[in-house]
């Protein structure tokens, strides 16, 4: 994790805060991996759900003042999650689970920002520190296993919340995850969470009648709470790249496979520039979110199936397994692209 930075303070007839006010331009992309028809989820009827697979993610206005129609934010909201897909074995609706947990999500963000309207006295303190995105997935979490949303299931979570004052925190639990790319370079992001190899950290909803069956065989699920999030929290600067993405991209690309990428799209849509003595850094645009979003899913998925690709998770393999090992890991893939603009 890198250290946040500090807005400048300027002196006049007394110290006076040099604000910057800033938003965030937010593009998704995703690919599901493909499935026998038997075990492709389907939602409940009526729900209108993105052909993610297994994965969802979410990113929401937290102020009233922001346009309907865009997806530029001054104040926000967002995530990703991936539901664990060994559930299916056992009849369970895999992706139930990580969809409510962005649905959930997204709702108790927007009642809280409604709240914090409210209180004059807020008006002044960093949103990232009134709304906590792991207070938010532990909200999201409880409210499901209350009202019995969901019967079983797990899932990993990174969850953000970002203010116009570029104060940004993140709550990850699991192997998904976020990178933050800065003038050119990778600036900081997440560590996988795991408990052994292939096995990230979790949210689990287990019946009882499962665990009953379970320790009558000595066996147990993992069953993580969302106090074991890991917390992150810096201050963006205009031009910053936010990169959250589920395990189908970081299984398959390194963070530096991920910066050619947005070193190479920034670049081409006039949002980064390269000057000769600073090398790159933003030029004020907020363009090629989507593009780069894209970009991404892309490259890990045609990485996912290449037999020949080095991929992170092969190294792991290799490492663990004490074996050779070659090629990508096919898997749902879902990105999230967040350009701090200025």
């Amino acid at each position: 994790m890198f250290r946040p930075t500090r807005l400048p303070r300027i002196q006049l007839l007394k110290p006076l805060f040099s604000r910057r006010f800033l938003s965030y331009t937010i593009a998704e992309a995703y690919s599901a991996k493909p499935r026998p028809p038997h075990q492709q989820s389907k939602p409940p009827a009526g729900e209108n759900r993105p052909p993610t697979g297994e994965d969802a993610f979410f990113h929401v206005s937290l102020s009233k003042t922001d346009s309907p129609d865009s997806y530029t934010y001054s104040n926000t909201a967002f995530g990703v999650t991936d539901g664990v897909g060994g559930w299916a074995e056992m009849g369970v609706n895999s992706s139930d689970f990580s969809y409510y947990l962005c649905h959930e999500s997204s709702n108790l963000a927007v009642e809280k920002a409604k709240e914090i309207e409210k209180e004059p006295a807020s008006a002044e303190k960093p949103l990232a520190s009134l709304i906590s995105p792991k207070q938010l997935l532990t909200n999201a979490y409880n409210k499901i296993v209350r009202e019995k949303t969901v019967k079983a299931g797990g899932s990993t979570a990174c969850i953000g919340v970002a203010g116009q004052d570029g104060q940004v925190a993140v709550a990850n639990l699991g192997d998904s995850g976020f990178m933050v790319f800065r003038n050119g370079k990778l600036a900081g992001g997440s560590k996988a969470q795991t408990h052994a190899f292939n096995t990230p950290y979790q949210l689990a909803i287990i019946p009882d009648e499962l665990k009953r069956s379970d320790e009558r065989q000595g066996l147990r699920h993992i069953e993580d709470t969302p106090a074991m999030a890991d917390q992150f929290s810096f201050t963006a600067e205009p031009g910053d790249v936010i990169v959250l993405a589920t395990d189908g991209l970081t299984d398959n690309m390194s963070a530096q496979d991920t910066l050619k990428i947005v070193n190479e799209t920034m670049l081409e849509h006039g949002s980064w520039i390269k000057d000769d003595k600073e090398g790159i850094k933003s030029s004020g645009e907020h363009k090629g979110a989507m593009d780069l979003a894209r970009r991404i899913v892309l490259k890990a998925k045609s990485l996912s199936t290449n037999k020949q690709h080095l991929s992170p998770f092969a190294k792991e393999v290799q490492q663990v397994m004490k074996v050779h090992y070659m090629g990508g890991k096919p898997d749902d893939i879902t990105v999230l692209v967040v350009i701090v603009n200025e």
